[in-house]
């Protein structure tokens, strides 16, 4: 674990230091419960804003043999996070939860059960299995859902986020982009069943080294497919990824301090570049090898999690799947000269030369953010991942070249929201 110290966060060395065990211990004996064992496996961190860590814990509860559980904590500035049980010692508001008793999604326990989720799909409880594909604490989870001859995913979600994701999956299907098509929808608990697309992760295909992959140019034509739809007042629009980078290097200096002089060179070659006057059109947002599926020939056959899909710089998605190639070589165990290979190939295919170092640029900002997974997902070696991606990041944002306003792109009028 490392000494998370946050000014404005008093509980964030204690949450992810050794002093976690007696916090979430003292809530868990206040429920019959005898916590044996706590490892965190997830941090979710906006300095000077919040923090959510999750633990994999075994717990006795009245005495009992010991069973596994995932047990949560999170502070924020104005408190715990409201639902959980709240915690106040020393200066310190602290929420703790059990899985799946999330606060910020309470459909996250119907989600993981046969018989709700049997009536969300009209499927007989009897005859589903699910096993649970994401969690992200108090932001959203995935269940995968299978039974003879079906197969669905229910995505759990903040239920004030609903409507928005529905009207943007039929906006978007409706205009021909391969979105997951929906099957049912629990307002009430904010989950929204989707019909499952047939194909492979791009992911699974890279860490396989198969050859049957989508081009370059594939890509782009899918990033355009998105700049055609407009999405009107989208309630989901994350910062273009030249003003997100200083906030990710802001949580990579608190964990790393040390690599606080790379990291301000890094941000100086990034500052140079200007968003003003880039094209405003409708993208993905987290568009990346994990959310694009192929098939056996490696053409594109659908694309997933339009959660974040709202005004954007199309640029900005295209970096972000290099990116994620980038960082995926240098994490995953992966073949690295393979998918860097393929990243260097792609990267021509998907711009004009004259739009190379704006796309390059995009992709250091990219890596910054990419850099926080591994402390983040809390590897043992995180810190060797951080440095790793940190210094992909910088040959990066190196490459020379003129920048230039690409001329490819759709030019809209500015989406409202």
């Amino acid at each position: 674990m490392v000494h998370l110290d946050d000014s404005l966060l008093p509980a964030a060395p204690y949450l992810t230091g050794t002093g976690a065990a007696a916090l979430v211990a003292t809530v868990l004996d206040a429920n019959d419960g005898e916590l044996i064992e706590l490892r965190p496996t997830q941090v979710l961190y906006r300095p000077g804003r919040d923090l959510v860590v999750s633990y994999d814990a075994r717990v006795s509860w009245s005495g009992r043999a010991p069973v596994a559980e995932t047990v949560c904590a999170g502070t924020t500035v104005d408190g715990p996070p409201q639902g959980a049980v709240a915690l106040e010692a020393d200066g310190m508001s602290v929420g703790v939860w059990r899985y799946p008793f999330d606060p910020a999604l309470p459909g996250l326990e119907r989600a993981v059960w046969v018989a709700p989720v049997g009536e969300l799909l009209g499927v007989d409880p009897a005859r589903l299995r699910l096993a649970v594909r994401a969690f992200r604490p108090s932001k959203r989870a995935v269940v995968h859902a299978t039974w003879p001859g079906g197969e669905a995913y229910v995505k759990v979600v903040a239920p004030d986020r609903l409507a928005g994701l529905v009207e943007r999956h039929a906006v978007l299907g409706a205009a021909g982009v391969p979105v997951p098509e929906v099957l049912a929808t629990d307002v009430e608990h904010g989950l929204l069943a989707m019909r499952a697309l047939h194909g492979t992760d791009m992911r699974v295909r890279l860490i396989e080294g198969s050859s049957a992959l989508p081009s370059g140019g594939e890509i782009r034509d899918l990033v355009t497919a998105f700049a055609s739809v407009d999405l009107g007042r989208a309630d989901s629009r994350r910062p273009p990824l030249l003003d997100a980078a200083p906030r990710h290097a802001a949580l990579v200096r608190s964990v790393l301090p040390e690599v606080g002089d790379e990291l301000d060179a890094l941000l100086s070659r990034l500052a140079v570049v200007s968003v003003v006057g880039r094209p405003m059109v409708t993208i993905h947002g987290d568009l990346h090898d994990a959310q694009i599926r192929i098939d056996d020939q490696g053409r594109i056959v659908g694309v997933l999690d339009v959660d974040d899909a709202g005004p954007g710089d199309p640029l900005d998605d295209l970096a972000r799947v290099l990116g994620h190639m980038v960082a995926l070589s240098l994490l995953a165990g992966s073949d690295t000269i393979t998918i860097l290979d393929r990243v260097e190939r792609m990267r021509t295919e998907m711009v004009d030369p004259a739009e190379l170092a704006q796309l390059d640029v995009r992709v250091a900002a990219a890596l910054v953010g990419l850099a926080t997974g591994p402390f983040r997902a809390q590897d043992d070696d995180w810190r060797q991942g951080v440095r790793r991606v940190l210094d992909a990041a910088a040959r990066w944002s190196a490459r020379t070249g003129q920048m230039r306003e690409p001329s490819g792109w759709p030019h809209r009028r500015p989406i409202p929201g």
